[in-house]
């Protein structure tokens, strides 16, 4: 994530006290990112030696959610215990899964191994949907529904009336017929009634590493919170299945299927599919343009651009991405 709280050698050496994980080796800021500062860190157990036995990561909670963090450690937990490839909590010698370091929240978790996709092929959306469908299933028995997902539509609502100004006539336009366009759905009795548990909330190919054999991991539950299974689904594909500014539908199919042949879709989730790839695209054009228009933003803190969810939104208004569910039966 993006280094806004800038931690020295030593102050790391402090930190780590509070773990059995050895001396500190090696200490790395992490540049990517945009809301909080991660560390890779090396220690070594043996006293003699300056060769690391073990790599985590060290997050400072820049905006803590008290409540949000509690369901993160949860779904952690579980999806490690499912056996997912995720890194849990690291707990403190007191057993805690958070230490502080200023105030601020410190996590501590084993960094796994892997790297980024930036051109995903058909087999990595596959592993991507099959990941997320094992993750609803693994996280059912949890008591979730007080973490409600934050972007609903009060907060599409708000956020749209702080940031309209600071667009062009035809942004407005386009902006005040998504939010119009997602109001409807997200008001509509079926579509409440629809699949709901513990979502990911911010499943991008900078969340997931893969090598040469496949998945190798699934990072940042920050997001975690109780929200719409399928919008869990349309955020991942609008971003592992984007071709230019639309979806590529064989890589999109692939997503699907490999989720649907764990978790079957429901007939409406087939229906209300177009919408709900909308309601993720303007979730995050919302959340991008929140930031983007924001002035004295922390040094070094990297603003990612709206533009990009933006022109997805169009195409999502424009031309729905259709889907039948006999696609997915093959």
């Amino acid at each position: 994530m993006a280094v806004i709280t800038r931690l020295t050698h030593s102050a790391v050496e402090s930190i780590l006290k509070d773990y059995d994980v050895g001396r500190l080796l090696h200490l790395t800021p992490v540049a990517q990112g945009i809301e909080n500062t991660n560390y890779f860190v090396q220690t070594t157990t043996d006293p003699n030696a300056n060769v690391a036995t073990s790599e985590f990561v060290l997050t400072v909670i820049e905006d803590d959610r008290l409540q949000q963090r509690e369901l993160m450690f949860q779904t952690l937990d579980a999806c490690f215990d499912y056996g997912l490839p995720v890194a849990p909590v690291t707990r403190t010698k007191s057993d805690s899964p958070v230490t502080e370091y200023r105030e601020k929240p410190i996590l501590l978790s084993v960094r796994l191994k892997g790297r980024h996709v930036t051109a995903p092929a058909s087999d990595q959306c596959r592993a991507i949907g099959r990941f997320l469908s094992r993750m609803h299933h693994a996280t059912e028995h949890l008591d979730a529904e007080r973490f409600l997902y934050v972007r609903d539509v009060q907060w599409i609502r708000n956020t749209a009336d702080s940031v309209i100004n600071h667009l062009s006539t035809g942004e407005r336009l386009l902006l005040q017929t998504a939010v119009q366009s997602v109001e409807a759905l997200l008001n509509r009795n079926d579509v409440q009634s629809l699949p709901k548990g513990v979502i990911h909330g911010d499943l991008f190919r900078d969340n997931a590493l893969f090598n040469e054999y496949g998945l190798t991991g699934v990072v940042d539950f920050h997001h975690s919170a109780f929200g719409f299974k399928l919008f869990d689904v349309a955020v991942a594909i609008n971003d592992w299945c984007r071709s230019g500014d639309a979806l590529d539908q064989q890589r999109t199919i692939a997503f699907l299927q490999a989720y649907n042949d764990i978790r079957p879709f429901q007939t409406r989730e087939y229906w209300f599919f177009p919408s709900f790839l909308l309601y993720a695209a303007l979730a995050f054009w919302l959340s991008r343009l929140n930031i983007a228009v924001q002035e004295n933003l922390p040094e070094g803190l990297p603003v990612k651009d709206p533009k990009e969810f933006q022109r997805l939104v169009h195409q999502h208004l424009s031309r729905p991405f259709r889907l039948h569910e006999l696609a997915l039966t093959g």
